[in-house]
């Protein structure tokens, strides 16, 4: 069984960036455009026992206070979020706001995919 990611984000850019570089690490990638939906699905997918390997937040979205609140009941599975750029207001805000780590755009370097395999790699089955 493939790993899966869960990616909120509402630029068609970076889906398509992603799911490119998905499809080459053998990852199945599914797609939602709000960060409330994605998070409300990734804590119902670890209560039911199939995790996703990964959730991808967009920073520009109205993130809010989920990935606290997630942290807050237990979510231990890594959390990435996106911002335009490292060292701005965004990157701080996502790291303490429960993320585990940050990509910035454009997603298609190197650091990017450095990033998404060491927590694939760690991440469960």
């Amino acid at each position: 069984m493939k790993k899966q990611v869960l990616l909120a984000n509402a630029s068609e850019i970076d889906q398509t960036e992603l799911q490119s570089m998905m499809d080459r690490m053998g990852l199945m990638l599914e797609v939602v455009d709000s960060a409330e939906a994605a998070c409300e699905m990734a804590m119902e997918a670890k209560e039911n026992g199939t995790p996703y390997s990964l959730l991808l937040l967009d920073m520009d979205l109205p993130v809010g206070n989920f990935t606290r609140q997630m942290r807050f009941s237990g979510y231990d599975e890594p959390i990435i979020g996106i911002v335009e750029r490292l060292g701005e207001p965004s990157d701080y805000a996502a790291r303490d706001g429960g993320c585990n780590d940050v990509i910035s755009r454009p997603l298609t370097d190197r650091n990017t995919l450095c990033t998404l395999q060491r927590y694939i790699e760690c991440a469960a089955p």
